[in-house]
């Protein structure tokens, strides 16, 4: 009775290990614009926290030099100077652009939060205008 129980066991355990898949959770939260969503994912190596959110969202994207800026997440846009989309990972917010943030298994949550527009103030300033 011993050994089954534990070639059982051991079946068991080997088998959840065997087809366990890398997860993480993305949140959007719409800043007061909608209720926040949670969605839990799996994703593949090379898998990027931009392509988190395309997973689970509607996106809408806008190149500027070697970046992408997400400028619409499922209808909620930016407004230049008054809105935008950040991200952040693990409760910190991002250094990296999301297009070439690449998910690690030590990334837990990202969460996308809609809020006031800081970076394009910035730029004009660097910018002249």
């Amino acid at each position: 009775m011993k050994k089954t129980l534990i070639a059982f066991v051991f079946i068991f355990v080997f088998s959840a290990s065997a087809f366990s898949s890398d997860t993480i959770e993305v949140i959007i939260d719409y800043g007061g614009s909608g209720k926040a969503e949670t969605h839990k994912l799996e994703f593949n190596e090379g898998d990027t926290v931009l392509m988190a959110l395309q997973k689970t969202a509607v996106v809408e994207t806008h190149p500027v030099g070697g970046y992408i800026f997400v400028t619409s997440v499922n209808g909620v846009k930016g407004v230049r100077g008054e809105t935008a989309w950040y991200y952040e990972v693990n409760g910190k917010n991002a250094k990296v652009v999301a297009s070439s943030n690449t998910i690690t298994p030590d990334m837990k949550t990202v969460k996308w939060k809609y809020e006031e527009d800081v970076c394009s103030k910035t730029v004009d300033k660097v910018r002249g205008k």
